[in-house]
């Protein structure tokens, strides 16, 4: 299961205020996915939790305990680098890395290429290994 959140930049820090107010305590941990559809709702963030209506749990960072990984499975992978293919044969101006448009206000608005599948599964490899250890705990 996924959370969705729409991709625009506004939505994007609706939703990182709503996970700071989370953290600090401000707004309780939704315990259910029904409760986090709600929060989200009334942060104003447009995205989606898929049902069914399940158990949420929250991991906090303990630096007194092993490192913990959090791997994708391997079925995410393979979906994303099916998806990256599918991309690569899009018509030419069609074949940018798909990453959240909040990215655009760090590289000045600057204009997205067009990648070759080679390149798409290699940016993607990067970005699979840079969020195992951003989000390494």
């Amino acid at each position: 299961m996924q959370v969705n959140i729409k991709d625009d930049p506004a939505n994007w820090q609706k939703w990182g205020t709503l996970v700071r107010a989370w953290i600090f305590g401000t707004t309780p941990l939704p315990g259910d996915t029904a409760a986090m559809q709600q929060q989200m709702n009334t942060a104003g963030v447009q995205g989606t939790v898929p049902g069914p209506v399940r158990g949420v749990t929250f991991i906090p960072y303990n630096d007194d305990e092993p490192l913990i990984f959090p791997l994708p499975t391997q079925a995410m992978v393979l979906k994303d680098e099916a998806e990256l293919k599918q991309i690569a044969a899009n018509p030419p101006g069609q074949r940018q890395y798909p990453i959240p448009t909040f990215y655009n206000i760090a590289y000045g608005g600057a204009a997205k290429v067009d990648l070759t599948q080679t390149q798409l599964l290699d940016f993607s490899a990067c970005r699979l290994g840079e969020y195992t250890i951003q989000e390494c705990m």
